[in-house]
């Protein structure tokens, strides 16, 4: 949700502003193929799905080898 108040945010300040470089493509201020409108909703049906299984193997401490001599 987060990210997309700050790309609604970017949009609306960039529509606002006549002197902005990306004014005069007006296409991209409303597309919904660009990288940030899919990303949004990749992050919405990621949130959908049921969270991954959590291997604690993976949080125990990792041995490491140490160097016999310099």
């Amino acid at each position: 949700m987060a990210f997309g108040a700050m790309v609604e945010q970017k949009y609306k300040t960039q529509s606002e502003n006549p002197d902005h470089k990306t004014y005069m493509d007006k296409e991209n201020l409303v597309s919904p193929f660009t990288f940030e409108r899919y990303y949004m909703q990749q992050l919405e049906s990621d949130a959908r799905t049921s969270p991954r299984p959590i291997n604690m193997d993976d949080f125990k401490p990792k041995k490491f080898m140490r160097a016999a001599g310099t």
